[in-house]
């Protein structure tokens, strides 16, 4: 072999080795590119996991912890519409808990066809990706006839699909497989954030709530009472007290028992909450007798609410109200306002005793406004 043939021998030996190597370093440069991708993916997922568990689970305002939920999926899960719904109880529809894009009220319960629907999409799935939604039928009420869903189902409170994270994209086929993978993580923490916030503010609500009537206890109205009268006073706005007693109860005890007795409580206690606005605030506040707080109220409002309150539970039957001295259940109400009637909390909460004492003496059956004259009765 010539001294040519041997060089160009050689220089295709080594032209072969170098391709191979090239090849070789393609494929670890390929390989590192997507161990590099996976790893970022796992960073964001961890990093999405801390946002979660650092939500403000045990605030004062329960809509606070829900509207930082609503957020974190606002800035951080990329989707056109999602909603988190949630069943109190397992047997009870879904409650629509938090949501965004779709057409759906925050706290509104589910009806039975919706219910019914999520029902059929989910079957015994753990999850569902209804990747078109112009082939395949959406639950009924998040009304998309295009687009991709995802539907998460949740464990809270140790019971299987009492939570449901719902996302949707525009675009068909829009949840990859890796993706709804790391989707799952999220709704799983998710889930333990909600377990936490339920627990704590269902502690929070049994502590501050009458076990009899439902509404408020005396514990709680002792604290909401002071934080409204310094709101009041310090922003120089108005606040009415109603302290309310329901007339005769003891002789309505008396004669038809405790048994009936509670049973008009939680009657009396239905009919505060039904007739006052939301900003209002009704307490039991021991025995017979009930408070309660209107805020940003002067002292003709707040005899305007208690003759409503007033004549609301005379149109309520009560059962053997005829053996009461004067045929009804009725109520006396003694109301008082700041800054008309006290400049201390002490004071305008003792003025409304007074009135209601007062009504009392002239009769039972009517509101009196310490210091003014009495309310028209009717």
């Amino acid at each position: 072999m010539s001294v040519c043939a041997v060089f160009l021998s050689q220089l295709w030996e080594n032209t072969l080795a170098d391709s191979q190597d090239s090849e070789s370093l393609k494929k670890q440069v390929e390989s590192l590119r997507e161990t590099n991708t996976e790893l970022q993916e796992k960073v964001h997922l961890l990093e999405l996991i801390v946002q979660i568990s650092t939500l403000p689970v045990a605030t004062v305002d329960k809509e606070q912890t829900l509207a930082s939920l609503n957020l974190f999926f606002r800035d951080n899960i990329l989707c056109d519409a999602f909603a988190v719904l949630l069943k109190v109880d397992p047997a009870a529809p879904y409650n629509v808990i938090t949501c965004d894009g779709f057409d759906l009220q925050s706290g509104r319960e589910l009806t039975r066809r919706e219910e019914n629907g999520i029902s059929r999409t989910l079957q015994n799935s753990d999850n569902v990706c209804l990747t078109d939604l112009s082939a395949a039928a959406a639950p009924p009420m998040f009304a998309r006839d295009s687009g991709s869903m995802l539907l998460l189902p949740m464990l809270i409170g140790g019971v299987k699909r009492s939570g449901l994270l719902v996302l949707w994209r525009q675009k068909p086929n829009a949840f990859p497989a890796k993706e709804t993978g790391r989707l799952e993580t999220v709704a799983m923490h998710v889930a333990l954030v909600l377990d936490k916030t339920l627990l704590f503010h269902t502690t929070r609500e049994l502590a501050y709530s009458d076990g009899l009537t439902g509404i408020f206890n005396r514990r709680y109205f002792d604290q909401r009472y002071l934080r409204e009268f310094l709101r009041a006073k310090r922003y120089k706005r108005s606040l009415a007290v109603l302290m309310i007693d329901i007339d005769h109860f003891k002789k309505y005890n008396d004669a038809l028992g405790h048994l009936l007795g509670d049973v008009a409580l939680r009657k009396v206690a239905a009919v505060l909450e039904k007739n006052l606005r939301r900003a209002d605030i009704a307490c039991r506040y021991g025995g017979e007798e009930f408070v309660v707080l209107l805020p940003e109220s002067d002292s003709s409002h707040a005899v305007m609410a208690a003759e409503k309150l007033r004549r609301a539970v005379l149109k309520v039957d009560f059962e053997g109200e005829d053996k009461m001295p004067d045929g009804v259940v009725s109520v006396s109400i003694g109301v008082a306002a700041y800054p008309e009637h006290g400049e201390d909390a002490g004071v305008l909460l003792n003025q409304a005793d007074k009135g209601l004492y007062e009504a009392k003496r002239r009769g039972r059956n009517r509101v009196v406004l310490m210091d003014e004259e009495e309310a028209e009765s009717a």
